[in-house]
């Protein structure tokens, strides 16, 4: 028989041994959770350093490229608004049908639209470009039919002689217009963009339907060169008629030039304008057809006054004018 203290001691030896075992076991899983928790913490520390050097290298790529080709291309108007300074409520918010106000130069190449809206930048520059225009059919009908100008109300062409009394009829799509304009630069304020604007219509000699270039210039800052409204005139003002070349007696004229205007506040501006010279003479006489001669361009100064509610244009024109006429055979 076997002593109750023999019986406590064998006892406490199992539970040590078991707890040993256990001591062990249980470290050998520390471990290895351990050495597993270490693998998968530098495989994620590899995969975020990779990350950081891949956006590292991501930003550094658009650093040699232009602002504009790095930002979203939109086909919509430009976020940026042009300043507008020189012209008034009345004068931008103005519509007509006939549209001669649009592709009118302006102080600074300001847009009567400061949003810009159906603008568009080319891919990859800081070129804005628009295309415009209309179609327009007009059914011409005539109870007492004067002249020989198909499809336009043209005084000079009228018969100077009693003539028989003739109806006529006729239709005509010759004021339809397309208009095309680039405006390179970065529309910040500074005013030293260019802008070119091409604008033609099918209005051309008598009875054709062929294409008559009504306006194609260039502007920078203040500075314009080519064809254009003349100083003269004022698109501004121009009525809607039937007539689409306006009423008798307006001056729209467009003429090939070299114009400089100079602001002088937000209200006051004067400029000049060097301007193709020359009499139109479309008629004959008894003694030929007359041509027009000129010494010298004409030269032209003008005065623009401006406000909230509307403007006022004057210009002075000094012109050379003569002819010599061809005795027909």
């Amino acid at each position: 028989m076997i002593a109750p203290t023999t019986r406590l001691c064998a006892l406490a030896c199992v539970i040590g041994t078991v707890t040993a075992v256990a001591q062990t076991s249980n470290l050998q899983d520390l471990q290895n959770k351990l050495l597993q928790f270490e693998e998968s913490s530098q495989k994620t520390i590899q995969d975020l350093k990779a990350r950081i050097a891949a956006l590292e290298q991501a930003q550094k790529a658009p650093s040699a490229v232009s602002p504009s080709a790095a930002a979203p291309q939109s086909s919509q108007a430009p976020i940026v608004k042009f300043p507008v300074e020189y012209y008034g409520d009345e004068t931008r918010t103005r519509q007509t049908a006939a549209e001669n106000e649009v592709g009118a130069p302006r102080i600074d190449n300001e847009p009567l639209d400061p949003e810009l809206r159906g603008f568009f930048r080319l891919p990859g520059t800081q070129t804005l470009m628009k295309f415009g225009g209309f179609v327009k059919t007009d059914l011409l009908y005539d109870l007492n039919y004067a002249g020989s100008y198909y499809g336009a109300y043209v005084p000079s062409f009228f018969p100077s002689s009693t003539t028989p009394h003739s109806e006529n009829a006729t239709v005509s799509m010759r004021p339809t217009r397309f208009t095309w304009e680039t405006r390179q630069g970065t529309l910040d304020n500074s005013g030293n963009q260019v802008k070119v604007y091409f604008e033609f219509d099918f209005f051309s000699n008598f009875d054709r339907n062929s294409i008559r270039l009504r306006q194609f210039y260039g502007q920078y800052k203040n500075f314009l060169a080519g064809q254009a409204w003349s100083a003269f005139s004022d698109p501004d003002a121009f009525p809607d008629t039937l007539e689409f070349e306006g009423p008798p007696g307006i001056i729209a004229a467009r003429f090939p030039q070299f114009r400089y205007t100079q602001p002088l506040n937000k209200h006051h501006s004067i400029g000049v304008s060097i301007e193709k010279s020359g009499t139109d003479t479309p008629f004959n006489t008894q003694f030929g057809a007359p041509i027009g001669t000129s010494k010298f361009p004409d030269l032209i100064g003008f005065y623009r006054y401006e406000n909230t509610h509307g403007h006022l244009h004057a210009a002075a024109l000094f012109r050379n004018v003569g002819g010599i006429c061809v005795l027909q055979s």
